[in-house]
């Protein structure tokens, strides 16, 4: 497994990579053209840094966690995560007013929504794009959105992704 991974950071075009051990910790630093990622102690759970640099993984799915959780770092600095929303309903829209989201689903009110610093949205009438450098974090924006106004089982409105598909229940047979 280790030639497949420095394999991978090898082919990266304007990419920097740097490992960090200190302490019997072990953290890994990633630049590249969409920014930069510090995977601090993010990590630190899955295995034990040994004097002379090695990691040891007490499990074999530790190991595989870690690798996903690595190359998903670097892919994220090079090429980026994005997550594609759509809200589906008469009169939903949504659009950025600076730093916040302004989200209209069929309350009395608008719904405002921070957006973090280390996420980009882009909204257009109804659909919602989320991008970004840390995969757990898009997804985590993704399902805040999504928690505002979940969509409906019978009727389908509401706030969805848009490659998922939705079953509708059957309603009341008369």
């Amino acid at each position: 497994m280790k030639k497949r991974i420095s394999y991978f950071v090898k082919q990266t075009k304007d990419f920097s990579f740097k490992k960090i051990f200190a302490k019997g910790m072990f953290a890994f630093f990633c630049s590249g053209p969409f920014g930069k990622f510090y995977s601090g102690n993010k990590f630190l759970s899955n295995f034990e840094v040994q004097s002379n640099q090695r990691l040891i993984f007490s499990d074999k799915s530790h190991f595989k966690t870690f690798l996903v959780n690595f190359k998903n770092s670097l892919n994220g600095v090079c090429y980026g995560f994005f997550t594609l929303i759509r809200l589906k309903g008469v009169g939903f829209r949504a659009w950025v007013d600076q730093d916040t989201l302004v989200l209209v689903v069929g309350f009395s009110h608008y719904l405002l929504y921070k957006i973090p610093e280390d996420v980009l949205l882009k909204a257009k009438k109804s659909n919602i794009l989320i991008f970004g450098i840390d995969k757990s974090r898009v997804s985590q924006v993704a399902a805040e959105l999504q928690s505002l106004r979940r969509p409906d089982a019978y009727k389908g409105k509401g706030i969805q992704y848009v490659d998922r598909n939705l079953i509708l229940k059957v309603g009341k047979q008369r």
